[in-house]
């Protein structure tokens, strides 16, 4: 079974192929436009992104390439009508692992996805932070998971769900509920500071939440939000 990340435009198709693939067992997610592909996304939530090109918001070459840029285990599939010999090219060289030409026959759609899970299984695992939303836990590379409190699970899933950009101090705020022009933002950097050191007293390895001078903190290791 794979977590499948469909985005296709065309209603029809997208209920079909969903459809198809979780009768084969697979769990899938379907959204229509890059915007709400964006909502969904996160990095380790999904084994295998299904991209349509011709989208109402964008270019799914696009979000190929920016997926591939964000690391990780991620199979692409670019599925498409557009089946010119430059254009599939195009998408294997933005970073799809598959180009596969609409009218997909639906057993090549499934060969093409366990030749995916077969690469994605026989990978490492990435050693990412893992970010439990049941039970709010912390749970480190190759350590033991350490509970959060509320504040510190709203923080850090902040935090992660947009690993390698900073989030402004103001918009952490938010997150925790308070009123920015209230909460006193030295307030903040000493909770950051007290969750730095829980974690490293309770598992011996540094949170890696730097600060953004003038803006705000960075999540800036692999990681992932699980239920």
């Amino acid at each position: 079974m794979a977590r499948i990340l469909l985005l296709e435009d065309e209603p029809l198709l997208l209920e079909e192929l969903g459809g198809f693939l979780e009768e084969k067992r697979h769990r899938v997610t379907a959204v229509a436009s890059v915007a709400a592909f964006r909502e969904v996304w996160a990095p380790g939530r999904f084994d295998i992104a299904i991209i349509d090109r011709g989208l109402p918001d964008g270019d799914g070459l696009d979000v190929v390439a920016e997926l591939r840029a964000s690391g990780g285990n991620l199979g692409i599939v670019v599925m498409t009508g557009r089946g010119e010999i430059a254009e599939r090219v195009s998408g294997l060289d933005r970073g799809a692992d598959h180009y596969l030409v609409k009218p997909v026959r639906l057993e090549i759609l499934v060969a093409t996805m366990d030749a995916l899970v077969r690469r994605i299984e026989g990978m490492p695992e990435p050693r990412r932070w893992v970010l439990e939303t049941v039970g709010w836990k912390l749970v480190p590379p190759g350590r033991e998971p350490v509970s959060l409190g509320g504040y510190d699970f709203a923080v850090l899933k902040a935090l992660m769900q947009v690993r390698g950009r900073p989030v402004r101090r103001r918009a952490l705020i938010a997150v925790l509920g308070e009123d920015p022009v209230d909460f006193n933002e030295r307030r903040l950097d000493k909770e950051i500071s007290r969750l730095r050191r829980r974690v490293q007293a309770q598992t011996g390895v540094d949170l890696p939440v730097q600060t953004a001078h003038g803006i705000g903190y960075v999540f800036t290791a692999e990681c992932a939000l699980k239920p």
